[in-house]
């Protein structure tokens, strides 16, 4: 009897510790999920700092892009570069830039072109690696472009409310009063709960959980403290035993305290063509210095509105975690994370440049495997070979250019096949897509654009007016393309007919003679003393003893190529290349060699540093030159010190407005450092 009553009590405890144990374990299971989650596939957010938010058309562009864990929003340089797109409301893009990390930032600039027609543009950044991401989770705003001459209309996203969501019956509320939110269960939760069916509560900020609980029968709302919460967007999820989601809110919290930024200047106001410096003092909510550097732009507001410039603070914590309907988190398929069907990167981080493609047999049309494809760059000289696979792919990377950079491929089979021609593959960029809505030129929307910049407008207006003639017939030779060989170096020496013609030579081997290097001897071409063997007649191979004898007045230019330059012919090019163009050749000739194709992808920007201008001198500050700057400072990277200082200076121009100073950055710890401030001027009559 007495091992009775000590097994009853055990088993009477089990099996009430049963479910406990059990409700615990699938708490954990959903926390674990959303850890598992973030670890395989750990996401970027990208914010761009531009220093206005309109241009002109013809102004440049200044940017930096603050890239990030989209989890935690520390500071992320993984990726090594970032992608820039100005794209038009036919989603077409009208200029893009490749901007690499340097000094563990990425910064850059786009020139607006002059032509560009007036509307509302796309301002879209991604990295290789965010290319796996949906649209809703790249950057991308709306920017307004004025053009006092070539006018048209102003575009507007249009945002698509999804009227499914909204007819589905709620199965729980959000209300927030004070710092109280309050989520209450409708009557079909508790009619579950009644039945004995196991729902849970889960709230996480970008995918990081932060409470997870079994709801209780009979309990029809649950209150919390918001300002407890994370800032950024908030989620609320229904789940039951099985983790399917069942109902889910969002929810946009502040942040309750961020760094405290002391801003200060040497004077209160300032006179024109004066220097402003600023000191700055950036410390976290506990008094510690912050670490890291921010962007800073200096705007004057007679031209330039802030107002409508994506700041990064709503940007980084609300507008990045947000599907386009605002209904959503649009980071990752929960159905899917929640059963444990986690979602992996679709492709890798951008290590360096691919030029890739495949190489057919030109009568044949098929792949051809062990071809030899050899790349060579003709402005820097870069030279690599490499054999194609079982599939005819070549791919040559591990190497970077800059922007401009053109590179000749060529293919050749076996015993020096020919008829082997490379087929390139299109470089592949993020296909962004836009829905839009028209506002014709007099529409309230567009006047606002033109109202912000008026005084830029009206002086950019006259000054192009000021340039348009009455309609003239101008009549002239066309310039004449030099280079015109598929084989032409910028380091070639290119003489054209005119110049070989004069005074008259007798033969080809005069026409060579008059490059410097070149002689003949006998039967030999020598080229810097070596002998050379390497001729193209129209592009296509020859020898010097089949063309010496061509009739001169069918030429109609010579190129030399020495040295490193004609590492594209292989050994054979070793010594040099001479490349004849016949007049006739122009009709005759094939547009291209078959075996060799020109390609031209999209190279890193070099550096360009945004310089102020500077009063420091009295020649300077008397100049009777007229400053009237729409951006008086742009700098990308602002350090800040050790006891987390920072300071910066620039000069006033002739504006009487204020200035506008907005900084805007990410410390070392994932901080979000958003400031703005007023400058004000002396008014003078």
């Amino acid at each position: 009897m007495k091992t009775i009553k000590i097994i009853v009590p055990t088993i009477l405890y089990a099996g009430m510790l049963l479910p406990c144990m059990a409700q615990s374990s699938l708490v954990d299971s959903i926390q674990d999920r959303f850890k598992d989650q973030l670890m395989l596939f750990p996401q970027e957010k990208l914010y761009l700092h531009t220093d206005k938010s309109a241009y002109i058309a013809g102004d440049t562009i200044w940017f930096r892009a603050h890239v990030v864990d989209a989890a935690t929003h520390i500071p992320a340089t993984v990726s090594r570069c970032v992608y820039v797109e100005l794209i038009n409301q036919s989603d077409s893009v009208i200029h893009r830039v490749r901007v690499c990390l340097s000094d563990s930032i990425y910064c850059g600039y786009m020139p607006i072109p002059i032509s560009v027609p007036q509307s509302s543009y796309h301002l879209c950044a991604y990295t290789r690696f965010m290319e796996n991401l949906n649209q809703d989770c790249l950057f991308d705003v709306e920017l307004p472009v004025i053009n006092p001459v070539i006018t048209g209309n102003i575009y507007e996203t249009l945002k698509i409310k999804d009227e499914q969501q909204d007819a589905t019956a709620s199965l729980f509320d959000l209300n927030h009063q004070n710092d109280i939110l309050s989520v209450a269960l409708s009557p079909a939760v508790l009619a579950k709960l009644s039945r004995g069916e196991k729902l849970y509560l889960t709230m996480h900020c970008r995918g990081i959980v932060f409470y997870a609980e079994a709801l209780e029968k009979e309990r029809e709302r649950y209150l919390f403290d918001i300002s407890t919460f994370p800032a950024g967007v908030v989620q609320t999820l229904l789940l039951d035993d099985r983790l399917h989601l069942l109902d889910q809110h969002l929810l946009c919290t502040n942040e309750r305290k961020g760094p405290d930024i002391k801003f200060t200047t040497d004077k209160p106001t300032y006179n024109r063509r004066e220097q402003v410096n600023v000191v700055m003092k950036l410390l976290d909510e506990t008094g510690k210095p912050l670490k890291g550097n921010f962007s800073v732009s200096v705007t004057d507001d007679a031209s330039v509105c802030l107002n409508s410039l994506c700041m990064i603070a709503p940007y980084l914590l609300w507008e990045s975690d947000l599907s386009a309907d605002r209904q959503q988190w649009p980071r990752y398929n929960l159905k899917n994370l929640l059963n444990g069907n986690y979602q992996h990167p679709g492709g890798r981080f951008d290590v360096s440049p691919e030029i890739k493609g495949i190489a057919y047999d030109f009568y044949s049309r098929k792949a051809k495997t062990d071809a030899e494809v050899s790349i060579f760059g003709i402005e820097s000289l870069f030279s690599a070979k490499q054999h194609t696979d079982s599939l005819g792919r070549f791919c040559f990377t591990g190497f970077d250019f800059p922007e401009g950079s053109t590179f000749l491929i060529r293919a050749t089979g076996k015993r020096g096949n020919k008829s082997i021609q490379p087929i390139v593959e299109p470089e592949v960029f993020y296909p962004f897509k836009h829905s839009v809505v028209n506002h014709n030129a007099n529409s309230a929307k567009s006047y606002a654009y033109r109202n912000e910049n008026q005084e830029r407008f009206d002086s950019l207006a006259q000054a192009m007016n000021s340039y348009q003639l009455d309609e003239v017939i101008v009549k002239a030779d066309s310039v004449k393309k030099i280079g015109k060989s598929v084989y032409h170096s910028f380091m070639g020496r290119v003489k054209t007919a005119e110049e070989l013609m004069t005074p008259h030579p007798r033969s080809l081997t005069d026409m060579l003679e008059r490059f410097p290097g070149v002689y003949i001897s006998g039967d030999s071409v020598m080229l810097s003393g070596i002998k050379n063997e390497l001729f193209f007649l129209d592009d296509i191979p020859t020898t010097f003893e089949d063309v010496r004898n061509i009739n001169i007045d069918e030429i109609d230019e010579i190129e030399v190529i020495k040295d490193a330059s004609a590492a594209v012919f292989g050994m054979k090019g070793a010594n040099g290349a001479i490349l004849i163009m016949t007049k006739r050749g122009e009709i005759t000739r094939p547009e291209l060699v078959r075996n060799v194709v020109r390609v031209s992808p999209l190279g890193y920007q070099r550096l360009k540093r945004f310089y102020p201008v500077c009063y420091d001198t009295e020649e300077k500050q008397s100049s009777v030159s007229e400053d009237n700057r729409s951006t008086l400072y742009w700098n990308p990277c602002v350090p800040i010190t050790d006891n987390g200082e920072a300071s910066f200076d620039f000069y006033t121009s002739d504006s009487d407005t204020p200035y506008t100073i907005l900084v805007q950055g990410v410390s070392e710890d994932g901080r979000i450092i958003s400031l703005k401030r007023k400058i004000s001027r002396t008014v003078t009559r």
